[in-house]
C-alpha cells in the first residue's frame, strides 16, 4: 500500500489540534476516536475507518468539533487506503457543514481527481479559488489594485485564470491550505496527463510546482513536454528531477532521459544513457530490443 506522505503529515498536525472531545459526546465515542488514531500510526487504515465510524454511531448526533475532527480522520484514513472516492465524499460533507473551509475544498478536489472523477476535481478546487472568508478579504486599495490588474490582462488578450498563479487572497493561504493546493494541484494536473490533455496538465502542474519542485512533479512536466515534442524542455524537467537526488524516481527519470534523447534523433547519446541505466538498474526484455534498436542506427 502506497503511503502519500505529504498529505498525512499536514492532515494529522491539525486535526490534532481540534478539541479532543465534544460536548456531550460519549466515552465510548472518545475511546472509539483514540482507538482509530492509534490504528492509523500503526498503519491500519481500514481498521481506523471502522473505529471513526463506529465514533461518530457512539457521538450525541449533533455535529460539533468532535464529530468534525473524527470526519477529518476518517477522511486521511480513507485516503490513505486509495479510496479516493470515499475521501472525497467525506470531504465533502465536511466542505458543506464546516463553511466550505478551503482545505476541505483542496483536498477534496486532490480526492476527487484521483478516483477519475475531474470534473467534481476542478470544481471543488475552482471553490477553493473561490472562497474567501471574511477575515481574509484585502483592503479596498488592494482589491481595487487588483481588479485593475486583471482588467488590463484581460483586454490586453491575456487570462486572468492562472492555476500557477496566486492572488491577493492565495497569498494568505495557512501552511495547511497550501499544502492542500499543492496536493490538489498535482492531482489535476494527472488527471489532465491521463486523459492526453498535456497542455491544461502543465498548467496545473506548473501551479504545484510553485509550491516547490519534486522528482515525481518533474517527471511528470518531463512527460508532458515530451507528449508536445518539446525534448529540449523534457530534457531539461529529468534533469532538474535528477538533481533533487529522489532515488524512488530516479530510474524512470533516467529512462525517460534516454528516451527523449532518442526521440531527438541523438540516438548515441540515447545508447550511452541506456546502457547506463541497465548498469544501475537491471535490464527487461523491452529495453534489450531498444538497445538493440539503437546499436542498429
Amino acid at each position: 500500500m502506497r503511503r502519500h506522505r505529504q498529505f498525512a503529515c499536514g492532515l494529522v498536525a491539525v486535526s490534532a489540534v481540534l478539541l479532543l472531545t465534544g460536548c456531550g459526546d460519549s466515552r465510548e465515542a472518545r475511546e472509539a476516536r483514540m482507538s482509530g488514531i492509534e490504528q492509523m500510526n500503526q498503519g491500519q487504515y481500514e481498521e481506523a475507518i471502522a473505529s471513526f465510524d463506529r465514533a461518530l454511531s457512539e457521538a450525541d448526533g449533533i455535529v460539533g468539533a468532535f464529530e468534525l475532527d473524527v470526519l477529518k480522520y476518517r477522511a486521511e484514513a480513507e485516503y490513505m487506503t486509495e479510496d479516493y472516492r470515499a475521501a472525497a465524499h467525506t470531504y465533502d460533507i465536511l466542505a458543506d457543514v464546516d463553511e466550505g473551509k478551503r482545505e476541505y475544498l483542496y483536498y477534496g478536489a486532490a480526492s476527487h481527481a484521483l478516483a477519475g472523477e475531474l470534473a467534481e476535481a476542478v470544481d471543488a478546487y475552482e471553490k477553493a479559488q473561490g472562497s474567501m472568508s471574511e477575515e481574509k478579504k484585502p483592503k479596498k486599495s488592494d482589491q481595487k489594485q487588483e481588479d485593475k490588474k486583471q482588467g488590463e490582462e484581460t483586454a490586453s488578450g491575456q487570462s486572468p485564470v492562472n492555476p500557477g498563479q496566486k492572488s491577493i487572497h492565495e497569498a494568505s493561504l495557512s501552511a495547511e491550505e497550501e499544502a492542500g493546493r499543492s496536493l490538489a494541484l498535482s492531482a489535476i494536473g494527472k488527471a489532465y496527463e491521463d486523459q492526453g490533455q498535456y497542455e491544461e496538465a502543465m498548467s496545473f502542474y506548473e501551479g504545484a510546482a510553485g509550491s516547490g519542485l519534486t522528482a515525481d512533479l518533474c517527471n511528470r512536466m518531463g512527460l508532458c513536454m515530451m507528449a508536445a515534442e518539446e525534448y529540449d524542455e523534457a530534457l531539461s524537467y529529468f534533469e532538474k528531477g535528477m538533481t533533487l537526488q529522489d532515488q524512488v524516481k530516479m530510474p524512470d527519470l533516467k529512462y525517460n532521459e534516454a528516451a527523449a534523447y532518442e526521440y531527438k534523433g541523438n540516438f548515441e547519446k540515447a545508447l550511452e544513457l541506456l546502457n547506463a541505466y541497465v548498469s544501475s538498474y537491471g535490464s527487461t526484455p523491452e529495453i534489450e530490443r531498444e538497445i538493440l534498436f539503437l546499436e542498429s542506427r
